[in-house]
């Protein structure tokens, strides 16, 4: 378990890490977004289905299908983010079977010490990943397993911290369909919405509400939302030109992230505890 452990602290340090690198570099978008100008930004997504422990999927592709629809309807209308499948597939159904640790995943504090166990390793085993995500953060896909159970909830997400959310198999239909644009808002960094007539269960931006530009601030400013276009053929002269400057910001990103994590370890390491 140790080295599981390790192996989770770690990822969740560095995510943070690069979560707020991207703040900061995103700030401008904040402001603009806050002032009412919104220009297009793509999340990539990809829904993974889990097997139960005799192989069988805990749910269907056209099970999932509506609530991806969906999804990507309110984040187009709420916030101009559009969806795009990671990796080049929307959705999939794992080979392996998962273990009951991500099966029946927990919420809350309890999503958090899972993460630390079994059930996170698989997660992250499987996640998407981007070379570009992995290094800076910028772009980074988001994975939402389908799982047999999330104890007591829906649907549930660490925000920053991870790369996956976990959405119940039986979170799909009537008025559970909105579940997985919940939790891919809560992975951007949006919180519950504090209006008095939202349910706490419903996230600021699949709600009625149109109150504030906040929650779409908060999701377009995310490491996980970019404005890097996505063709189907050859890249046109300008668009190579754009590639070349995001890998440009990307590696100088990641050189600062390395210095950053290095200066925090060091301040950490002389300062104690308390250096934070």
């Amino acid at each position: 378990m140790l080295p599981l452990a390790f192996a989770a602290g770690l990822n969740e340090a560095a995510n943070v890490l690069k979560e707020a690198l991207n703040r900061v570099v995103a700030a401008p978008e904040i402001a603009g977004t806050f002032a009412g100008a919104r220009r297009p930004k793509k999340l990539r997504v990809r829904i993974a289905i889990l097997r139960d422990e005799s192989g069988a999927p805990v749910a269907t592709e056209a099970d999932v299908q509506p609530a991806l629809d969906e999804a990507k309807r309110v984040l187009r209308e709420r916030c101009a983010v559009e969806l795009l499948p990671a990796n080049g597939r929307w959705i999939e159904t794992l080979e392996e079977s998962a273990p009951k640790e991500s099966l029946d995943s927990p919420c809350a504090e309890g999503s958090w010490q899972a993460d630390f166990g079994p059930g996170g390793a698989f997660f992250r085993r499987h996640h998407a990943r981007t070379t570009r995500g992995t290094l800076t953060g910028s772009a980074a896909p988001v994975t939402a397993f389908v799982v047999r159970d999330v104890l007591g909830k829906a649907g549930c997400s660490l925000g920053p911290l991870v790369d996956y959310v976990t959405v119940d198999e039986r979170a799909f239909e009537g008025r559970t369909l909105r579940v997985l644009a919940h939790e891919l808002g809560h992975a951007c960094g949006l919180p519950h919405s504090s209006e008095a007539r939202i349910s706490c269960s419903r996230p600021a931006w699949a709600s009625g509400s149109e109150r504030g530009r906040w929650p779409c601030c908060a999701a377009r400013g995310t490491s996980r939302t970019a404005e890097e276009p996505v063709t189907s053929g050859p890249p046109r002269a300008d668009e190579v030109s754009m590639r070349r400057e995001m890998s440009t910001k990307a590696v100088v990103v990641g050189l600062a992230a390395s210095f950053a994590g290095f200066a925090v370890a060091t301040v950490a390491f002389l300062g104690g505890r308390r250096s934070f």
